[in-house]
């Protein structure tokens, strides 16, 4: 599927806002230097935070993302449900 510049445009923005939005909360992922490649587990890092970002979002039911869009943020419930539960 072949996407508009501006759509291309458009998600990257989002994303952008996702990156900023955990960046901004959770300080110690501003590991500039200090983590070492293969000796710090940074992306199990980057993963928890992004978590925990989620269930945030979720208990707040406040998301620029979702606002931008026209959708409901994703509630602590659904979030928490396990993944076979979902489908």
């Amino acid at each position: 599927m072949v996407l508009h510049p501006k759509i291309w445009s458009a998600v990257r923005i989002s994303v952008e806002h996702i990156i900023g939005k955990v960046s901004g909360i959770w300080q110690a992922l501003n590991f500039k230097g200090q983590e070492k490649v293969g000796l710090s587990p940074v992306a199990l890092r980057y993963r928890v935070a992004v978590f925990l970002t989620n269930c945030l979002t979720a208990m707040r039911q406040i998301n620029v993302v979702s606002a931008m869009y026209g959708i409901p943020p994703i509630t602590i419930l659904e979030l928490l449900r396990p993944e076979a539960e979902r489908m």
